[in-house]
């Protein structure tokens, strides 16, 4: 399926299987066609898109080649943005934004502009957290942890939660990172700097459930889609 992010007043399309992307400001939005409209990027085969906080499109080819492109109501500027860490030699699983840095997951290991690091010992399923600020650690969760993976991939902090299930992609909101599971142990994890992390079950979680975090000016919500 298609790439659809959404940040800072912009929103980017992508077709994974094309790598190619289309971009606009909320109030040029209406313009946007995929099918009648040129591609604003050419990513390649395999490429990937994420909108960054601040509404700065983040592209990234197959082979970890950046792009970053500035979106306005009179069009689109790109510029070459050097490339991820590492030989990518598979599929672009996930990508997300920290700051306006893209970091990509392929298989096990997480690439940055700055380095790489292998998840493998940590589990084999993983997700990304949602595009956010600029910070030195990338949020991953497993189904039994938060992982804090530094940018430049020198190091890795493993939050356990004491249970295991399904995780929602984390956030980070101000000073405080949030995970959850569905899981009725260890639901809820916020880990905010220079305090303990604190874990907590949340009523009446299903093991089915599947959880997504909303953000909205600085409050956290934690929704069920269905």
């Amino acid at each position: 399926g298609a790439d659809v992010s959404r940040a800072g007043g912009t929103v980017a399309v992508g077709d994974p299987a094309t790598g190619e992307v289309w971009a606009r400001t909320m109030a040029m939005v209406g313009t946007l066609s995929t099918g009648t409209s040129p591609a604003d990027l050419e990513l390649g085969a395999g490429g990937r898109v994420v909108v960054a906080t601040d509404g700065t499109v983040l592209g990234t080819a197959s082979d970890g080649t950046l792009v970053r492109a500035r979106v306005t109501d009179d069009g689109v500027v790109v510029e070459e943005a050097g490339s991820l860490v590492g030989e990518l030699t598979g599929d672009l699983d996930q990508v997300t934004a920290v700051g306006r840095a893209l970091v990509a997951l392929v298989g096990t290991t997480v690439h940055t502009p700055s380095g790489e690091v292998d998840l493998a010992s940590y589990g084999d399923a993983f997700t990304l957290q949602q595009p956010g600020a600029e910070a030195p650690v990338v949020l991953v969760a497993t189904r039994t942890a938060l992982l804090e993976v530094s940018m430049g991939g020198t190091t890795v902090r493993e939050r356990r939660t004491g249970g295991t299930g399904e995780p929602a992609a984390p956030v980070r909101v101000g000073s405080c990172a949030h995970g959850a599971w569905a899981s009725d142990v260890g639901s809820y994890l916020q880990l905010c700097d220079g305090a303990a992390p604190a874990v907590e079950p949340l009523e009446s979680m299903k093991a089915t459930a599947s959880l997504v975090f909303r953000v909205n000016r600085g409050v956290v919500v934690l929704n069920e889609t269905v």
